[in-house]
């Protein structure tokens, strides 16, 4: 499977969540959950558990499985991320559980790119749920061919105003505005094990 470095560098990851901060599926995915209270669900590619710690708080008995650890370690740390059952791995660490329905949301579907991985995963997904259980994974529309705009000045966060020993900034094509709440600052300190942190000053 591929590993991206924005998967497993702690650096990384802690900024995960903010180069999306408006994910319009995880409404959806909620929706789906609701008819069914109290349903089991898996979230196979958790990743930093925005999902499945919301899922959880609904009243759902949520496990989340990620093979990166840092994601897991976000996760972890989330309001309702100990109302989650958080498993280190792939889709074959999946027990028989009679889920209800296991979803695989953002691009977890596409990181899979290997047929043979692809197979499996649908094969352990499917032992893991009840007859009648639901599989619910998103994928792009090759039609709208996405790729086009895919360019590392039109997408890629830069980071300007660096000097050593000072704090960067992260700018980005999103505003500011929408990456933090206007009472939180993104520092980095440049210095030997260098971690993002965020300031509430």
């Amino acid at each position: 499977m591929t590993f991206f470095e924005e998967f497993s560098d702690p650096r990384l990851v802690t900024l995960y969540d903010w180069w999306d901060p408006f994910r319009t599926d995880i409404g959806f995915y909620l929706d789906l959950a609701a008819p069914r209270p109290g349903s089991v669900i898996l979230d196979v590619g958790c990743g930093t558990g925005l999902l499945a710690t919301q899922l959880a708080q609904r009243g759902h008995a949520v496990t989340g499985v990620d093979p990166a650890p840092a994601m897991l370690g976000v996760a972890r740390r989330r309001p309702g991320g100990d109302l989650v059952r958080w498993i280190e791995g792939d889709a074959s660490c999946l027990e028989e559980t009679g889920a209800d329905l296991t979803l695989m949301t953002g691009h977890v579907a596409q990181i899979i790119s290997d047929d043979g991985e692809w197979h499996a995963t649908l094969a352990a997904i499917h032992r893991a749920l009840r007859p009648g259980g639901r599989l619910a994974f998103e994928s792009r529309n090759p039609r709208a061919q996405g790729w086009l705009r895919w360019t590392p000045e039109g997408r890629r966060p830069q980071i300007r105003g660096f000097r050593a020993g000072g704090s960067l900034a992260v700018a980005s094509s999103t505003p500011a505005t929408q990456l933090l709440s206007p009472a939180k600052m993104l520092k980095l300190n440049h210095a030997p094990n260098a971690r993002f942190q965020t300031a509430t000053d």
